[in-house]
C-alpha cells in the first residue's frame, strides 16, 4: 500500500481519482486543492481531500471498506491541514 499527498490532479491520477469518486455516488466536478491518495498496486482504493479547513471527497473502494482506510485518510488529512495552520477542520 502507497499513500501520497499530492497538490493537484493531473493525467492518470486524475482519471482514477474520478472513477472511484464515481464509483461511490459522489460527483467531483472540481478537483481540490490537497488530495490524499491511497493506491495497492497501479489500484487506487481509497481516497480524501481538502480545501482549506474543509474536508471533500472521502471515498473508499468497495472491495476495501472495513479496512480502517477512511481512518487514515482522516489522520493524514488532519495533520496536513494542522501544518498549514487550520485548527478546525
Amino acid at each position: 500500500m502507497h499513500i501520497e499527498l499530492v497538490s493537484s490532479l493531473k493525467g492518470h491520477k486524475l482519471d482514477k481519482w474520478k472513477s472511484l469518486i464515481s464509483s461511490t455516488g459522489l460527483s467531483g466536478n472540481i478537483t481540490p486543492s490537497r488530495t490524499l491518495l491511497i493506491w495497492e498496486d497501479s489500484e487506487l482504493i481509497a481516497t480524501g481531500s481538502r480545501e482549506k479547513n474543509i474536508l471533500k471527497y472521502l471515498a473508499v473502494s468497495s472491495d476495501h471498506q472495513g479496512e480502517d482506510l477512511l481512518s487514515r485518510i482522516l489522520t493524514e488529512l488532519r495533520r496536513d491541514a494542522f501544518e498549514e495552520g487550520y485548527r478546525h477542520l
